[in-house]
């Protein structure tokens, strides 16, 4: 992972508890590169407020801990649980446009999100959280561009995992 702004934001706020809560911008949030060699594709769920395929991924509510939260949005949104700790592959700053949220209008704002990489063989039967997602499914690199609405988000998709499974192989 490259050295960022929102890595050293982070470091410099990390022991203000309003980084771990919504009401102050930008907020932690994790996120999940779920990527499965035998199927070559990625775990999404067709989230609700974005009208799109994403990754799994959500706000830290409290957790002080990114990657144990990128693991508990998997398990909500999708019913996946991952058992081993991910590689941490990024830590940015995500704007997030006006939207609704259960009927309430949330302001724009700043998610300062960190992404950890995974990969599962065999993966079992999925579940998604239908309050926030209308799907979750298995979705083919070679159809990422078709199945992802938000432009900005398919081309980190693609650095991600490029960057991903580029680096040499963990012993």
């Amino acid at each position: 992972m490259k050295e960022s702004k929102a890595y050293q934001y982070y470091l410099d706020h990390r022991e203000d508890p309003a980084l771990y809560q919504r009401e102050v911008s930008p907020h932690l949030t994790a996120s999940a590169l779920v990527f499965c060699p035998e199927k070559e594709a990625l775990l999404m769920v067709n989230h609700l407020i974005f009208q799109s395929w994403s990754w799994p991924g959500g706000h830290a509510d409290g957790d002080r801990d990114p990657e144990v939260c990128a693991r508990r949005e998997v398990l909500e949104e999708t019913g996946l649980k991952l058992s081993e700790p991910g590689l941490l592959l990024d830590v940015r700053l995500l704007p997030v446009g006006t939207h609704y949220r259960k009927g309430a209008l949330v302001q724009a704002h700043d998610h300062l999100n960190f992404t950890y990489g995974y990969k599962i063989k065999n993966p079992p039967s999925l579940h998604p959280k239908l309050d926030e997602n209308k799907g979750v499914a298995w979705i083919p690199l070679d159809k990422l561009d078709q199945e992802v609405r938000e432009s900005h988000m398919v081309k980190l998709y693609h650095e991600l995992l490029n960057d991903w499974l580029s680096l040499p192989k963990r012993p």
